[in-house]
């Protein structure tokens, strides 16, 4: 279990720790929250990827269920979300529609404020047709923001159109399609070779021409 073990006891690592941890309250009240992407650099550190190591020992932690280390502790008091059991994405879009009402700007889920075509309402639509599949946590979020379970009624299931049905196969029945029908089949009997090798139309003109002279003797 030493490699699970509280780094913070080595006085060599703690000062990078402190470091760490100064970038991540300096993010937070910025920004409001920790769920920073993993690419991201606060003033030059490598917040985003420090965080995500440390998501990763968390739930190594729990894997091998020991209790949560003392310094994970620390990051929950500045987030108490900053290792959501929810993609850390979605908890970015949260903050985005916080920031947007805090702003002042219009925020009318019912009414599809702001419009299914922007980020902050694709986020929103998704919010509302998965609602019921939420955890409990997310759950509570979107309601501090207005979305409730009645809101998410307001939704039909599914916001993309059907797929455009494809013709049937079977021609349809009625007076267009069997006077086709009957085009197409004279023209067939028409065409049709006869058993000596010629077709219905020289077969016709052949029988309306006058018949021979009769010969001479």
């Amino acid at each position: 279990m030493s490699g699970y073990g509280p780094f913070w006891h080595r006085p060599d690592l703690r000062p990078g720790f402190e470091t760490a941890l100064a970038h991540a309250r300096a993010w937070h009240a910025e920004h409001g929250h920790l769920a920073v992407p993993r690419g991201t650099r606060h003033d030059g550190y490598p917040l985003g990827a420090w965080l995500f190591s440390q998501r990763n020992r968390a739930k190594q932690r729990a894997r091998a269920s020991l209790p949560p280390s003392p310094h994970l502790a620390e990051l929950a008091t500045i987030d108490p979300w900053w290792n959501p059991p929810w993609d850390t994405a979605w908890h970015c879009n949260y903050h985005r529609a916080l920031n947007h009402i805090a702003a002042g700007k219009p925020f009318d889920p019912t009414a599809r404020v702001p419009a299914p075509s922007t980020v902050l309402g694709t986020w929103i639509t998704r919010a509302c047709l998965q609602y019921r599949l939420l955890h409990p946590g997310q759950q509570r979020l979107l309601n501090a923001i207005g979305i409730t379970t009645q809101t998410a009624s307001h939704w039909p299931h599914s916001t993309r159109p059907g797929p455009t049905p494809r013709p049937s196969a079977t021609p349809a029945h009625g007076p267009a399609n069997t006077a086709t029908s009957a085009r197409r089949s004279r023209r067939s009997t028409t065409a049709s070779p006869s058993a000596n090798g010629s077709t219905g139309n020289e077969n016709s003109r052949r029988s309306a021409a006058p018949p021979p002279p009769p010969s001479r003797r």
